[in-house]
């Protein structure tokens, strides 16, 4: 498992920033472990003081979609 971003504690986010401030990485041989790894990694994340789209991404983990990958650029504004 990998984090990446630029924050920092007491970091203030300025009001036109990225949307993408931080990112959750993870590796697995296979895409099933590596789905059950995220979901693993999502559910243990904390992150306080901004809003974020975790708990939507605990929900695809879940997406029968997504686990078979059956989806593409479109499928969010699809579904």
């Amino acid at each position: 498992m990998r984090v990446d971003s630029h924050l920092y504690q007491n970091y203030v986010i300025p009001s036109c920033y990225d949307s993408l401030i931080g990112k959750l990485i993870v590796w697995e041989a296979d895409r099933d472990r590596a789905i059950a790894k995220m979901k693993e990694a999502l559910t243990e994340l904390q992150i306080e003081g901004v809003a974020t789209v975790r708990d939507f991404h605990l929900k695809m983990m879940d997406n029968a979609d997504f686990i078979n990958n059956n989806f593409d650029t479109n499928y969010l504004s699809r579904y």
